[in-house]
């Protein structure tokens, strides 16, 4: 076979393949993995049954393809990337609401990790590592306005988990932006570093007469 032949040979089985995942993603966000059938993945592929098994050898193993093919890290990276000379307030919500929306742009996938995640190990593993690898942004972005003086020193993990959880579930429960700039200002009021020490309040010699005299 020529070398043009076998490169669109390839290319054609690898678009294949990409189709078999699109209506698998679309299956599985919608019904579930106990709910999904090869049939109706195969449907909505528009293929044969019988051909998922030339490229997939069982539904699990579609549905970790699946996974792997649609995993968004590299876009949850790139949205909690601090950016030089922002604000902590503006670094903070442009970070959260590029995740929510990163988020928002995977939902189906975010579906089936929500719904596999609490009976499958494995699905399990692999959202937690979804997740961590984007709390690990954004704690780091957190880490710098510490160092910056501009947040108290805390538990920038815990913080980053904490954001990122509700930029996820708000993106679920389809919460407006403004849910999001309110977890950051209500986030920032706990750890924000105060300006300086609170003032003691001072009486005059006449108050402290008269509570003498009490």
């Amino acid at each position: 076979m020529p070398k043009t032949d076998i490169t669109v040979a390839g290319t054609r089985v690898e678009e294949r393949r990409d189709e078999i995942l699109a209506g698998a993603l679309a299956v599985f966000s919608e019904k579930g993995f106990d709910g999904a059938s090869v049939k109706e993945i195969a449907r909505r592929a528009g293929v044969a049954p019988g051909l998922l098994y030339h490229y997939f050898q069982s539904k699990e193993d579609i549905l970790f393809a699946t996974i792997e093919r649609y995993a968004f890290v590299p876009e949850l990276c790139c949205a909690a990337e601090p950016e030089p000379k922002e604000r902590v307030d503006r670094a903070l919500e442009r970070a959260l609401l590029a995740i929510y929306n990163v988020f928002k742009r995977n939902e189906a996938l975010m579906r089936v990790f929500i719904g596999e995640a609490v009976v499958n190990g494995a699905v399990n593993t692999r959202w937690e590592d979804v997740l961590r690898h984007g709390s690990d942004h954004l704690g780091a972005l957190l880490e710098k306005f510490v160092k910056l003086g501009e947040l108290r020193p805390h538990d920038t993990t815990v913080v980053a988990r904490l954001l990122l959880h509700c930029a996820a579930s708000f993106s679920l429960w389809n919460v407006p932006e403004r849910g999001v700039r309110e977890v950051v200002r209500t986030v920032l009021d706990g750890v924000r570093l105060a300006e300086g020490p609170p003032k003691r309040k001072t009486h005059s010699k006449s108050q402290v007469r008269r509570a003498k005299q009490q």
